[in-house]
């Protein structure tokens, strides 16, 4: 019982939902821009697509590097460069939500029909025009579906960041409540709406995941 929220629980709601959101929105703001560099190091790095050789290979090991460290690693590791700051959790974010995305990105393209390319390069086509026409409208689809998994992870990559790292927003908050209050109801409250934030983004992106397969 002693988790339940109470009143004066409740009190807190205007600090724990700007908590909340600033966790959202660094979710979003990392997954948003690692899949954008990460499209163009996949790109590259793909065999249908790519340009070959070393480069090729070197994207490939960097981005393996990357997505096997556990984003809670990657706090800690950015912690002695950045102390304790919200600039923290979102590299920890950012660097994890790369290495999975463009591990994801790379095997998608390589799925992608490799006579259309040919035929693009056989008009004459630039490099980038052959990418826009040939390899982008196919794979679309699979590419937000991948960006949807990873805002999910995000969420809750946040949630553990803030709270072990100290990097700021409910995770942080979780932090001093349950170490330094010892408000147990208001602990309770914030759990609560963490876990109903990861459901919902689960259901969001299970849906637009659906959605998008479908219409392929």
């Amino acid at each position: 019982d002693q988790f339940m929220p109470n009143a004066k629980a409740f009190d807190q709601m205007g600090k724990i939902a700007s908590a909340l959101a600033m966790t959202i929105l660094d979710a979003i703001a990392a997954g948003t821009l690692a899949a954008v560099i990460a499209f163009i190091l996949a790109v590259i790095a793909s065999r249908v697509s790519g340009v070959g050789g070393p480069v090729q290979m070197v994207i490939r090991a960097f981005a393996t590097v990357l997505r096997n460290i556990p984003t809670v690693a990657w706090g800690f590791i950015l912690l002695f460069s950045f102390k304790q700051a919200e600039f923290t959790g979102f590299l920890a974010l950012f660097f994890k939500s790369l290495g999975f995305l463009t591990r994801a990105f790379i095997e998608t393209i390589d799925e992608a029909d490799a006579g259309s390319i040919e035929a693009l390069k056989a008009t004459g086509t630039t490099w980038w025009q052959q990418i826009a026409r040939g390899v982008f409208p196919d794979k679309l689809n699979e590419i937000l579906s991948w960006i949807f998994i990873r805002f999910e992870n995000n969420f809750v990559g946040a949630v553990t960041v803030g709270a072990i790292a100290g990097s700021g927003g409910i995770g942080y908050y979780l932090y001093i409540v349950a170490n330094y209050m010892f408000n147990w109801h208001e602990m309770g409250l914030i759990i609560y709406l963490c876990l109903a934030v990861s459901v919902t983004l689960e259901i969001i992106a299970t849906q637009l995941r659906k959605r998008f397969i479908v219409h392929r």
